[in-house]
C-alpha cells in the first residue's frame, strides 16, 4: 500500500479487513493497482478477494469514483468490510462502527 496516499481511517480499516479475510480464508487486494483506475467522475478502486488457499478469484467489490484518491481508497475498503459485516460475519471494532456512523451519515444511500 502507498502510505502516501493513505489517511489513518484508510490504514485502520484496511488492518480490520485483514482480519475479517483471513478468519473467513480469504486474501484481498487492490484489484486496481496503487493508483485506481480513472472514470468521468473521478479516481476508483476495486478490491479482489481470492480464495487464500488456491488463489483464485472469488469476487471483486468496487469503491465509488472520488475526486481524490485517498478518499476512492477508502470507500473500497468500507464497502468491502460492510459486505462482509452484511453476510453475517459480524466486525467487534469499537472504531469500525464509530467510522461507519459517520461514513453512513456523510453518505447516505440513494432513494
Amino acid at each position: 500500500m502507498v502510505l502516501h496516499d493513505s489517511t489513518y481511517a484508510a490504514l485502520g480499516l484496511s488492518a480490520i479487513l485483514d482480519q475479517a479475510t483471513e478468519r473467513l480464508g480469504y486474501d484481498w487486494e487492490y484489484y486496481t493497482g496503487n493508483l485506481g483506475q480513472h472514470t468521468t467522475v473521478g479516481r476508483q478502486f476495486c478490491i479482489r478477494f481470492t480464495n487464500g488457499a488456491n488463489g483464485r478469484s472469488v469476487g471483486y467489490i468496487y469503491g465509488r469514483p472520488c475526486h481524490r484518491s485517498f478518499e476512492a481508497r477508502e470507500s473500497a475498503i468500507v464497502r468491502a468490510l460492510a459486505f462482509i459485516d452484511s453476510c453475517g460475519y459480524r466486525i467487534h471494532d469499537i472504531n469500525y462502527h464509530a467510522w461507519m456512523q459517520m461514513y453512513g451519515a456523510a453518505h447516505p444511500p440513494p432513494n
